[in-house]
């Protein structure tokens, strides 16, 4: 059974994810992550093993989605990679966030998309702490103006057509 969310939020400092934790069978389209912690856990990589915070699917250049990280923590015990490509045309955005030491100096795999580098849009933004010196990430990292971080970490980056219903209630 395969489950397909075309859009979550997370918006609380109470905010938790465990990298390292595998979601099998869930497709998220496009997530925005505010204020949210996420906790690299060596043991639950193992012994070794470097991790990945994103395996984000965008299929086409003009799809709408992505995955955006805003004013969060990245921490843990074990080591990772901010992303990886899932699909072609990946796009992940880390803005404003406090980067332990545990993120891999590259920054970004490439995974299977080593010769199609220029479809994927990785990019970091104004991040700080010891794990957000961007001056050994991949040579294929995406830069951004304040204009564009700002605009896709607003809802309505992919809401222009007004589909999404937003509710504080369930």
């Amino acid at each position: 059974m395969e489950t397909n969310l075309t859009f979550i939020e997370l918006d609380s400092s109470d905010c938790k994810i465990l990298c390292g934790i595998i979601m099998k069978n869930i497709i998220i389209n496009f997530a925005l992550f505010k204020r949210c912690g996420i906790n690299v856990i060596g043991r639950a990589l193992g012994e070794g093993f470097v991790g990945y915070i994103t395996a984000q699917g965008r299929e086409n250049p003009k799809d709408s989605n992505g995955f955006v990280f805003k004013n969060c923590n990245v921490f843990g015990d074990g080591s990772t990679f901010l992303g990886r490509p899932w699909r072609p045309y990946a796009r992940v955005l880390f803005y404003n966030t406090s980067m332990a030491n545990i993120i891999q100096p590259a920054g970004w795999d490439p995974w299977d998309s080593s010769q199609h580098e220029d479809n994927i849009m990785f990019t970091e933004y104004d991040n700080f702490g010891p794990g957000s010196d961007t001056s050994k990430r991949v040579n294929w990292i995406t830069k951004l103006d304040l204009d564009t971080v700002n605009m896709m970490t607003n809802t309505s980056f992919i809401d222009s057509e007004g589909w999404l219903q937003i509710s504080s209630s369930f």
